[in-house]
């Protein structure tokens, strides 16, 4: 079931940074998308930095 769940989360997240790409930076897909996602993990990062449950979610 686990399985099931990661590849629905990691689906609908290049689905969301996709429409993010083609509303609002508008670059091509595959560098808005690695754009948007060393983003989302850098700020994934200092989130985490206060607070490390994240971190230890992902384990």
């Amino acid at each position: 079931m686990e399985y099931f769940l990661n590849t629905t989360v990691l689906v609908c997240l290049a689905a969301i940074f996709g429409f993010i790409n083609v509303k609002f930076l508008k670059l091509p897909n595959s560098i808005g998308l690695i754009l948007i996602t060393i983003v989302f993990s850098l700020g994934e990062l200092a989130i985490s930095s206060f607070d490390d449950t994240l971190l230890n979610a992902e384990k």
